[in-house]
């Protein structure tokens, strides 16, 4: 089965580096195949024999751990729930040519909140949240438009972000 691993806070302002080069071969070694990775952010598309995406994230932070010496926190969805996401395009209706699209990927499914959310300098808009998923408007100003920071703030639960873009590249 195929999975696409998003690691949080890695290659971020000189903290946690990783070469993409070694994170392919630290999920080699730990037995998964036809590893890729996109961009430096940690964006690894690979195939496993786990039955859920729980499993494999369990077992690359594992080997994260044991091959860098440092916890890495990976969120893991599977071709089918990031393919669904990207054919059910929730930024359709919506005008989003002054906007960045990003999708911010919890550990667990934040609480039932009213939507839209819109963060404190009114830069970031949620428009949906579907079960661990949230999608967000960006808007580009000074010092920061990257919604992770207010959605983890906001909910407590662990978080990465990607560009909308990024992960219509991933699935091809």
């Amino acid at each position: 089965m195929t999975f696409f691993s998003f690691l949080r806070g890695i290659n971020v302002s000189g903290q946690k580096l990783i070469k993409m080069s070694e994170l392919v071969r630290l999920c080699e070694d730990a037995g998964f195949k036809n590893v890729k990775t996109y961009l430096q952010s940690g964006n690894v598309a690979l195939d496993g024999t786990q039955k859920s995406a729980r499993a494999v994230r369990t077992k690359l932070e594992r080997a994260l751990a044991d091959g860098l010496g440092y916890e890495v926190t990976v969120i893991v969805r599977t071709h089918a729930e990031l393919a669904a996401l990207l054919a059910r395009d929730p930024f359709q209706p919506v005008n989003t040519k002054a906007a960045t699209r990003y999708v911010t990927f919890f550990t667990d499914v934040p609480p039932a909140t009213k939507l839209p959310l819109v963060s404190p300098k009114k830069n970031v808009r949620v428009i949906e949240i579907s079960g661990a998923d949230a999608c967000s408007l960006s808007t580009t100003i000074p010092n920061g438009d990257y919604p992770n920071p207010f959605l983890e703030k906001l909910f407590k639960i662990p978080a990465t972000t990607r560009n909308w873009n990024t992960l219509e590249k991933m699935i091809g």
